[in-house]
């Protein structure tokens, strides 16, 4: 029987059609064919041993009663005798002995068997063909939480759910029938048992079969997988989370094999390299995306991290669509279990936009210094009271010939005694809670002793060297004579307005306050300057009523388009009506923002005249220019007229039509005196005194 074990054992690996097996698989595949090898010995034994004990009683009576026919046997001499008494008394003796060793054997086989089962971490079930427990070792009265007592000749469903059951009772009369002695750990995938409370886990099992003088018996070895498929889900949540760390990862991470090679990539990094998936990049030498100025480097960095070495690179790329970027890259070694370098993790961030600040940054401090050296105000830098720079338009602004004759010295040396209490105060202000002091004007003393108007601004700043204080000035000396200029040109101004006949106003945008009316108001509208600036609403008022929509209109255009020109009506206070001529503009500051409104108001009253005369004087000359048309175009027919009329009066002898002829005559001779007339009057000939016939005249 144990031989039969050893080439099971043999053949059960070779006739498999799995392959080369993992030693795990072999281990377990040995145990269940070792086990099932100590369950049929067990069993043949025990079967054996009534018999056996059966035989052994009857076997000595035998020997017993051969001895002793033989020795009373007549013809037998008494050595012979002897000889077939010891005979007997050895065979029995032997006998016995090798019943005993074969009990001894029995029960040593039984004892190495029961402490392999029992020893055994893995649960041991054996079933017989009816698919009842003949065996159940410690770990699965762990694992099922029964006692072996409690199962051993039970069915093996009670360890099952009951809605695999009938399913499992098939698997094993198949298994069965398939005649293959073992199959492997996992090769049923996972199972579902149950535990004495009603507890379902998951388990792997590994069976095995073997049939004992006619009687098939199937062994189960479980493995309680609980905690590893916990293991697996937290693993598989863990692995879950990393890679959705590392896909939503705004930086680009990617795994690179020894060669530089891309193993993987997340979506950041296909985006910055402008790759459409993972197919255009993975398995591809990352290196050929670095510019041929950083090739090589770029390829160094990735060897040192091979050798179990993490660096650091700025290089450029050009991604597959063309897009040059700046990026900064680490590396660092990935270790197997054993601690090989098995490949490179990648963390690159994208630093174009930075390269292009840190390039602008040192643009601009470049402008700075060169602001710094064409700025038209003077610079210096105090701190502890003492001034450590100054730039070239501060050594001017002070006459000194180089910064050296103004450095070291005190603001106190360079400003005028007037004004040292001024900026004793503003120190302290700068040095206690204030970082910036308003604009104030004040005077320096030159190094050559004459003073000259500055406005001055200060503010604290801070350094690698502690605080100091940045002063600016400005020479307002120019500025100075140009405010005296001023106040002299507004002066001229006042008195170029006073002599001004139009009126000059200027007033808020709502009409509401009116800040300057020329002294030429009293002259227009009759009313003097104060009583506008006192009463703004007098504008409106003074507007004729047929004239207050126009007013009306002005108001609305300066909201709308910033500015209005009209003509309108005023009545003055004598009542006199005067036409002026409006004019106003909304005034805005350098953002654009309106300030005010100004205006200047003509009295065109003459004008107003003159033009009514000139357009009366341009009728009249409408006028002669109709009446010639007319007369030419009337005159000529009805000469022909005339002509045809006389003719026809002298060839004709009847009477009455010498009449109508007659009447035609002398109506023709009608308009023609009226359109002489017309053209009389239009051309302006002189009045001509002559008698009138009124008779005449009534009856033409």
């Amino acid at each position: 029987m144990m031989g039969l074990v050893a080439l099971l054992a043999l053949i059960g690996p070779l006739a498999s059609s799995a392959g080369s097996l993992p030693l795990s698989s072999w281990l377990n595949r040995l145990l269940g064919i070792g086990i099932m090898g100590a369950v049929a010995a067990l069993v043949a034994g025990r079967r054996s041993s009534p018999a056996s004990t059966n035989a052994s009683p009857g076997l000595s009576s035998q020997a017993f009663t051969t001895a002793r026919a033989e020795r009373h046997q007549p013809e037998a001499g008494e050595v012979s005798d002897a000889e077939a008494r010891a005979r007997a008394e050895a065979a029995v003796v032997g006998a016995v002995a090798g019943q005993r060793r074969a009990e001894a054997e029995l029960h040593q086989d039984k004892l190495r068997f029961e402490g392999i089962v029992h020893s055994a971490m893995d649960a041991i079930i054996t079933v017989d063909e009816a698919h009842k427990i003949v065996l159940f070792n410690q770990a699965a009265e762990t694992m099922f939480q029964w006692g072996a007592e409690e199962v051993v000749g039970r069915p093996l469903d009670r360890l099952l759910p009951e809605r695999f059951r009938s399913t499992h009772d098939e698997h094993i009369r198949e298994f069965g029938r398939s005649g293959i002695t073992t199959r492997q750990m996992g090769a049923l995938g996972m199972v579902m048992g149950v535990r004495a409370n009603g507890e379902e886990f998951p388990i792997e099992a590994a069976i095995s079969q073997i049939g004992v003088e006619g009687t098939r018996y199937y062994t189960v070895i479980l493995r309680d997988i609980t905690e590893r498929k916990r293991l697996e889900q937290e693993l598989a949540e863990r692995e879950a989370l990393l890679r959705a760390i590392i896909e939503t990862e705004p930086e680009c991470v990617k795994v690179l094999d020894l060669d530089g090679s891309v193993r993987t990539i997340n979506a950041a990094g296909l985006a910055m390299i402008e790759a459409t998936s993972s197919a255009d990049i993975v398995g591809r030498d990352v290196c050929h995306l670095a510019t041929a100025e950083f090739r090589s480097v770029y390829r160094d960095l990735i060897g040192k991290a091979g050798r179990g070495e993490a660096g650091r690179l700025e290089f450029q790329m050009v991604g597959l669509r063309g897009t040059p970027r700046w990026l900064d890259t680490h590396m660092v070694p990935l270790r197997s279990a054993d601690g090989i370098v098995t490949a490179v993790l990648g963390v690159t961030r994208d630093i174009t936009e930075w390269k292009k600040s840190e390039t602008l940054l040192r643009q601009s401090e470049e402008r700075y210094r060169r602001l710094l050296a064409v700025l038209p105000d003077a610079i210096l830098v105090n701190r502890e009271n003492r001034i450590f720079f100054a730039n070239e338009q501060g050594v001017r602004l002070f006459g000194a010939r180089s910064a050296e004759e103004i450095l070291g010295k005190s603001l106190y040396d360079l400003a005028h005694p007037d004004y040292h209490e001024m900026i004793d105060a503003r120190i302290r202000h700068l040095l206690g809670p204030g970082n910036t002091v308003p604009e104030v004007e004040e005077k320096i003393v030159r190094l050559d002793g004459i003073s000259v108007d500055v406005a001055v601004r200060a503010a604290r700043f801070q350094d690698e060297e502690g605080f100091g204080i940045l002063v600016v000035l400005r020479d307002i000396s120019l500025r100075k004579a140009a405010e005296q200029k001023l106040r002299e040109s507004e002066e001229r101004l006042q008195s170029l307005l006073g002599a001004m006949e139009d009126v000059i106003w200027s007033s808020s945008l709502d009409l509401s306050t009116m800040f300057y009316v020329s002294p030429s108001v009293m002259e227009i509208y009759g009313r003097p300057p104060d009583a506008f600036l006192a009463r703004p609403s007098l504008w409106l008022e003074a507007v004729h009523p047929d004239d207050c929509v126009i007013a009306e209109q002005a108001r609305q255009a300066l909201s709308t388009m910033g500015e209005f020109d009209v003509e309108y009506r005023i009545v003055r206070l004598d009542g006199d009506l005067r036409w002026l001529h409006d004019r106003g503009r909304v005034i805005k500051d350098a953002d654009g923002r309106p300030l005010r409104i100004d205006g200047i108001a003509s009295d065109i009253t003459e004008r107003k005249r003159l033009q009514a005369q000139l357009r009366r004087t341009e009728r009249v000359a409408e006028l002669g220019t109709v009446a010639s048309g007319m007369a030419h175009e009337i005159g000529t027919p009805m000469n022909v007229i005339l002509g045809r009329a006389e003719y026809l009066m002298e060839r004709t002898k009847e009477e009455p039509v010498r009449k109508g002829l007659q009447t035609i005559v002398s109506q023709v001779e009608r308009i023609t005196r009226v359109m002489n007339q017309l053209l009389a009057f239009a051309r302006r000939r002189p009045v001509e005194h002559r008698a009138l016939d009124l008779r005449q005249t009534i009856e033409d």
